[in-house]
């Protein structure tokens, strides 16, 4: 799933790729609760990096409403 969010960010830059990422964490947030963060991204072949944008997505989840899928 992260990673075809991540790919579904386009070439259109990495900006619209790391909001893919920080979505994912919002919808997925109970869902990776219980595993290792650095895990999910090398998992989708992602930089490690991308790990702080997932974090990022969870800490927003109890604040936000998805309203339509990504892009």
């Amino acid at each position: 799933m992260l990673r075809g969010m991540y790919e579904a960010g386009g070439v259109s830059g990495r900006h619209r790729r790391t909001t893919a990422i920080r979505l994912f964490g919002i919808k997925y947030a109970g869902e990776v609760e219980p595993l290792s963060i650095p895990d999910i991204p090398r998992q989708a072949g992602l930089p490690d990096s991308y790990r702080d944008e997932i974090n990022k997505g969870r800490a927003l989840a109890e604040y936000v409403v998805v309203m339509k899928d990504f892009p």
